[in-house]
């Protein structure tokens, strides 16, 4: 349904490689009957650059960017309106990062960093055109400051800087702007109190323009060697996350979504085996709820909801009892309810689930040259 095609170099001290990507699902769906009634079957083509420059005995500069362009349309069935009606999407998203790090003294690592993201979506809804554009600057340093074998502090900050935008065009145009600066500090101390002890400790404040509010959030985690090749940690933290633009452009003076993490995990690695055991609780509160979805009212939403998760992940994987084979196995739980959005009461969303299990097995055939894997 496509081709892909990759190039790199490598000199003394830089690097460079690019790939490309264009795919067309027409062949796919005529070879196999489709459930949705394509108009425009999709069509995807993406592109990748990456490169990386030494600078001095320890400087490294690296500059990536990325582009994916998709196209799509169907006769969408709108069952709850009882009726079919035309749906084309349009999507152009562009990324690009530059980062440089580098050891400034004996004792001093710098870690900077910028970034910049367009995401455009264009979809023309049974004749009613609707265009979203989302565009994301970032600016980020952080410094390192190595006191000892056994303390060190890290410390920064970052600004982004977003702008969104939401235009439906029918008998009248309707424009929605949103632009939100997002200034943060953070600092992090990082302690080996004992031989088989160790302490992190941080603590980070963000602000929102948009919002007008201020966060304080600070984390802390411990790890204890248990063994040569084992340890267990536990760790705490508070987070919070703005709401959905979608739910700003109607009521922008909705508040922070809050969670507290709490999580325990055990981890033994030997050799080229691997045994992981996680156990978490979080805690959501002041989630958005509405009164209906797209509610153009303010007043029709508020941050009321909440919400719980609790659960376990298990994680095996060793590459070295099958010659030539490496294979791995993961479970997880997840018991999570959450009342928010336009839910009458506390239940299970409609994106979780509580069992997944995964089984990876891959096999190496050195006389083809050839790698067998099933899932």
């Amino acid at each position: 349904v496509g081709g892909n095609a990759s190039w790199a170099k490598r000199w003394e001290k830089s690097s460079l490689a690019v790939t490309g990507l264009y795919a067309n699902n027409t062949l796919h769906h005529k070879l196999y009957k489709q459930s949705v009634d394509w108009t425009k079957d999709p069509v995807l083509g993406d592109g990748m650059m990456m490169f990386r420059q030494q600078l001095g005995e320890y400087g490294l500069l690296k500059s990536f960017c990325s582009f994916n362009a998709m196209s799509s349309a169907m006769n969408y069935d709108n069952f709850e309106a009882g009726s079919v009606d035309p749906l084309e999407m349009n999507n152009l998203n562009l990324y690009t990062n530059t980062s440089y790090t580098d050891q400034l003294a004996d004792k001093w690592l710098i870690r900077s960093g910028v970034a910049y993201s367009r995401d455009s979506e264009k979809i023309q809804y049974d004749g009613l055109p609707i265009s979203k554009l989302n565009t994301l600057a970032s600016i980020k340093l952080t410094f390192t400051h190595l006191s000892s074998a056994s303390f060190r502090t890290r410390f920064g900050g970052d600004i982004n800087q977003e702008w969104y935008k939401q235009t439906i065009s029918g008998d009248s145009t309707i424009r929605m702007d949103l632009a939100d600066a997002q200034p943060s500090l953070f600092v992090e101390t990082e302690w080996t109190l004992a031989k088989k002890l160790a302490l992190r400790t941080g603590l980070r404040a963000e602000y929102s323009s948009l919002l007008g509010e201020a966060s304080l959030l600070p984390r802390v985690s411990a790890a204890y060697k248990t063994g040569i090749y084992s340890q267990v940690s536990l760790a705490w933290g508070k987070y919070s996350q703005k709401p959905q633009n979608d739910y700003l452009i109607f009521a922008p003076t909705l508040g922070q979504e809050r969670a507290d993490h709490y999580i325990l995990n055990f981890q033994y690695r030997k050799e080229r085996r691997t045994f992981r055991a996680e156990a978490y609780f979080k805690q959501y509160e002041a989630l958005v709820k509405y009164s209906y979805p797209n509610s153009p009212l303010a007043a029709d939403y508020s941050n009321d909801g909440n919400g719980s998760a609790r659960g376990m992940d298990l994680f095996w994987r060793d590459s070295e009892s099958l010659r030539g084979s490496d294979y791995w196995i993961s479970y997880s739980y997840l018991n999570t309810k959450r009342d928010y959005k336009d839910y009458p009461e506390r239940v299970m969303p409609d994106f979780a689930s509580a069992h997944n299990l995964s089984v990876v097995y891959k096999r190496f055939f050195e006389p083809l040259k050839t790698l067998f894997g099933v899932t």
